[in-house]
């Protein structure tokens, strides 16, 4: 009896003073084995398991429980940490007042990055934010993506803190661990560890602690590359960064966007050199249309070993060249694909096309600098590959044929630009196919014709890593063909107001692609409720007759359709003597949202270059004359460019327009120029051309 009560206290005392962190494992005197989280209840236990219902087992039937929870305060005076303390106590002066545009402020946002003799490295981060609004919330739910092989991620803490000061612990077993790419065998290097922080809410601060454990850094273009952002969109009260390196060993970094008093101390101490970047009362960013890049706006730190380019090059031409194989099989289809061609450029479609259609593209997370390439002649196996991956495939079947074919490395321009002082693999995140050294090739093809380059791809800093002297060229623009969209729509109008209408649109460059994607895989009626929608935007009252479309599959052609719509309330009656008539504000109009401040904070970034020309003829009643037409229109700042003409003849009026982005990023001191540009282009989609009865 004594040990029953003895056993019960213990238990009792176990299960009030340690809350969950880990499952507890519950053995029977019949040898079961029982794994989930125990709490006491009448004459027994209670166990949650992860594969069945809440059980009840009885005091009688235990043999021993075993506790393999750690303990985890409840309250911020248990955790005995200072520091915490302080913030808490600072925190009780940030409010949604203070900060209307902010979701969270950041206490600290600190980072610790060790990079150790035996090259190893950690870096441990700790974040700790108070939430002012509902959006803020989201910032709970965290999830990072590791390398299984090189990389560790641990979860030092995790803990919610009530204005009370009470903690709301993350336990061990709501961290979910899963395969990134469980469907691709090929990918299955990247795990995801992810996790939401318990009773987040409106005042609440966040506390959240991670290390990630780094298992060789010295292979060559490994990270030793680190990269340090002070500040996400969010204000900031403090953000520091702390690099802690061998006294021997040479490392770079580099300071963007900081004061010029940064880093704010270098010691050395016991054989390490220690350095620390710190900024403070960081402003939020609000975020305004067509931004630059985060690379480009945000104060980061840069570190990592220096490497020129022609060791980059090398060292990637090396990882790849003895990886590429052709086996019998894609010998034998290379020799099909190419058998009735005529020159270089036919043989490089056929095997670009191929790929395009028959090899899936997967994707992956892009990281060259731990990029060792599948054998092509795996990929053409499985029939899969990510971009890396089909790009040397391409590479290795044009080179097959006889051609001639390379691979390039780049950055986007919209993700930032690169400094070619600081070379850095880890800079670049796209790759390319170069053959005959003209034509530029994108590997992940499905929906890209021949040599069009997405237009994130284009403008961009992208090396050649087959030059004999690796330098930064620039991704071609408009090549082969420019990245337009042509609308024209004949309009006939019938004296009762009642009109039909006949829509052609093309789509050429990059533009024909981005068509493609969202129209190619629908079902027939799915891909009729899609025309159906352009012609209800067209005109009210829209009743489509019938449309066309260009074969979607087809990769050498451009992207065309036609509509066929009729309405019996196009044009507007005004008693017995007026028509009104409104030019398709579809084809007229034009989003204004992005100009509507009088002032902006960045500068103007567009995503890609682009031309779009709209041509409306509109037939009109035999015995109605013009007593209205709009006027035309022409601005250019040199870097948006609008035309509009509106003419008349007989019994037409032709109503064109012509809207250019010519250059990727506008200066802030343009911005009035570019929004009278806009808004004056939007306006037409307003403007009436007024008939009158003979």
């Amino acid at each position: 009896m004594k040990a029953k009560i003895f056993f019960l206290l213990v238990l009792l005392i176990i299960l009030f003073t340690l809350p969950y962190s880990y499952a507890d494992v519950v053995r029977l005197k019949n040898n079961d084995v029982i794994t989930g989280n125990v709490s006491l209840k009448n004459n027994g236990i209670r166990i949650q398991t992860d594969y069945s219902d809440l059980l009840f087992i009885n005091f009688n039937k235990i043999k021993s429980i075993d506790f393999t929870r750690k303990y985890l305060p409840s309250t911020i005076s248990e955790t005995g940490d200072k520091q915490l303390l302080e913030l808490f106590n600072k925190s009780k002066t940030i409010t949604e007042d203070i900060y209307p545009n902010a979701g969270y402020v950041y206490l600290l946002d600190e980072g610790f990055y060790q990079i150790n003799n035996d090259n190893t490295a950690e870096y441990t981060e700790r974040m700790v934010y108070k939430i002012l609004k509902e959006r803020g919330i989201e910032e709970a739910n965290v999830l990072r993506t590791f390398d299984k092989y090189d990389e560790e991620v641990n979860i030092i803490h995790a803990r919610a803190i009530s204005p009370q000061g009470d903690l709301a612990n993350l336990r061990d077993d709501a961290i979910k661990v899963t395969d990134r790419y469980a469907n691709y065998p090929l990918y299955n290097r990247l795990y995801n560890k992810q996790f939401s922080v318990p009773e987040v809410k409106q005042g609440t601060i966040v506390d959240i602690k991670i290390q990630t454990k780094y298992k060789n850094i010295k292979k060559f273009l490994k990270p030793t590359g680190f990269l340090f952002y002070f500040r996400s969109q969010e204000p900031a009260l403090l953000s520091t960064l702390t690099l802690k390196y061998p006294e021997k060993q040479k490392i770079h970094f580099k300071n963007f966007w900081l004061s010029q008093n940064q880093p704010l101390w270098a010691k050395k101490e016991k054989g390490w050199n220690i350095v620390k970047w710190e900024m403070k009362n960081m402003e939020e960013i609000i975020s305004e249309s067509f931004m630059p890049p985060y690379r480009d706006i945000n104060p980061r730190v840069q570190i990592g070993d220096s490497f020129t380019y022609e060791e980059i090059c090398k060292e990637l031409r090396n990882r790849i060249e003895t990886n590429i194989t052709i086996s019998p099989e894609m010998n034998k289809k290379i020799s099909y694909l190419i058998r009735n061609t005529k020159n270089d450029t036919e043989k490089a479609r056929k095997i670009y096309n191929f790929i395009a259609g028959d090899i899936r593209d997967v994707n992956t997370i892009i990281d060259i600098t731990n990029y060792y390439p599948t054998k092509p002649s795996v990929i053409f196996k499985e029939k899969y590959g990510n971009q890396l991956d089909r790009a040397v495939l391409l590479m290795s079947m044009l080179r097959g044929a006889g051609l001639n074919a390379t691979l390039a490395f780049g950055r986007p321009l919209i993700t930032g630009a690169i400094d070619k002082q600081f070379p850095n693999i880890g800079d670049f995140t796209a790759i390319a196919v170069i053959v005959n050294n003209k034509d530029w090739l994108y590997p992940g093809a499905e929906y890209y014709s021949y040599g069009i380059l997405p237009s994130f791809y284009q403008n961009s800093p992208f090396i050649n890593i087959y030059q004999k002297k690796p330098q930064i060229e620039i991704s071609p623009v408009n090549s082969p063909e420019p990245n337009t969209i042509k609308d024209s729509c004949l309009i006939t109008i019938k004296e009762d107001g009642s009109a039909k209408l006949r829509v052609d649109a093309e789509y050429k460059g990059s533009k024909s692609a981005g068509f493609r994607e969202w129209y190619k895989n629908l079902k027939p009626v799915e891909r009729k409720q899609g025309f159906e929608n352009i012609a209800a935007n067209i005109t009210k009252g829209a009743e489509m007759i019938n449309y066309t479309i260009s074969d979607l599959g087809n990769l050498d052609e451009p992207v065309k359709y036609s509509i066929d719509i009729k309405t019996n309330s196009f044009a507007s009656l005004v008693g017995d003597k007026y028509l009104l008539i409104q030019i398709p504000s579809v084809y007229s109009s034009m989003s204004t949202g992005y100009v509507a401040k009088e002032d902006r904070k960045f500068d103007i970034f567009y995503d890609e270059l682009l031309s779009r020309e709209t041509t409306v003829i509109i037939n009109l009643p035999s015995n109605y004359n013009i007593t209205y037409i709009p006027s035309g229109y022409y601005e250019t700042n040199g870097y948006i460019e609008s035309k509009i003409d509106i003419t008349k003849g007989g019994d037409k009026v032709k109503f064109f327009r012509k809207f250019s982005i010519n250059k990727q990023l506008v200066p802030l001191k343009f911005y009035s120029s570019l929004k009278r540009i806009v808004e004056n282009t939007g306006r037409y989609g307003g403007e009436r051309i007024i008939l009158e009865k003979m």
